[in-house]
């Protein structure tokens, strides 16, 4: 009897099949990660952000991103509208309902990164302080973190001859400096701070205890499960008071390392009927 082609594989599909039915194998889930003893990170209020977007000028500037001009303006000036190679951070208009708030996109740093994970050669990394870094010499552009990534955070440089992937790295060349991520810098309401991860869950837990109708219990559990730029979300507080100083003084209160009144440079009070600037 001839050995075919068609012999070997009808043999090499009947004995795999015979193993995994004949040898079942039993799967653990991995153990949980925690933070390092001095991660640090990012907590964003909902509540205070009034959509300057003082904080995407400033990451630009502070990492030398090109300009992103957006649809709604006709390429006239830098205005984007979601994270991409030329914008690491951007604030966003979320509707539901007759509610609206703002959001911050940016990468989120978490405790176990899917995009380090599937990195197989570590150009993507847990660095200094539980960052998660990019190393370029080392990306052979795979895109697997793309992929990989929840969050739909890593962009890809298609434009260029010799590419990078282009995410947050909590501006670790500022910290190298003794300085802050250049966005929680410059936020004239302080939405966005940037802290030890224990002050900021601490900080955290403080603002829902104060007022936890604003957000919802399943959101409190889940906040620091894993990203550590985390959101306080908005959802459920009273939208016609959003961006009133008076308002944001009452419901939260600052870091514990900074004032407790936070600053209300370039606020005013709006309409939630009417979103800023045609969004």
């Amino acid at each position: 009897m001839s050995i075919t082609r068609r012999s070997v594989l009808k043999g090499l599909v009947a004995a795999g099949t015979a193993a995994t039915v004949g040898a079942p194998v039993a799967f653990a889930a991995r153990e949980r990660k925690k933070p390092q003893p001095d991660a640090v990170g990012m907590l964003y209020d909902a509540t205070r952000c009034i959509g300057c977007k003082a904080c995407v000028v400033a990451c630009k500037e502070a990492n030398g991103l090109p300009p992103d001009p957006g649809p709604a303006t006709g390429g006239m000036y830098d205005a984007p509208i979601d994270l991409s190679d030329r914008t690491k951070n951007v604030i966003k208009l979320y509707r539901e309902g007759g509610r609206i708030s703002y959001m911050k996109a940016q990468c989120m740093h978490c405790v176990d990164p899917a995009c380090a994970s599937v990195c197989m050669i570590s150009a993507l990394h847990k660095g200094k302080y539980g960052i998660v870094e990019y190393d370029p010499d080392k990306c052979v552009g795979c895109r697997y973190c793309q992929i990989a990534c929840p969050f739909n955070v890593p962009k890809y440089e298609w434009s260029k001859a010799f590419p990078k992937i282009v995410k947050c790295e909590m501006c670790r060349h500022l910290q190298a400096q003794g300085k802050g991520p250049a966005c929680c810098a410059v936020c004239p309401r302080e939405a966005v701070i940037f802290g030890p991860v224990d002050r900021l869950l601490a900080d955290a837990r403080g603002r829902l205890q104060r007022e936890p109708a604003t957000t919802p219990r399943s959101t409190a559990r889940r906040m620091w499960a894993g990203p550590r730029s985390c959101t306080f979300p908005q959802r459920g507080s009273r939208s016609r008071s959003w961006g009133s100083p008076r308002s944001a003084t009452s419901r939260c209160r600052s870091s514990p390392s900074r004032s407790s009144t936070p600053s209300t440079r370039g606020s005013s009070p709006r309409s939630s009927s009417t979103p800023p600037w045609g969004w």
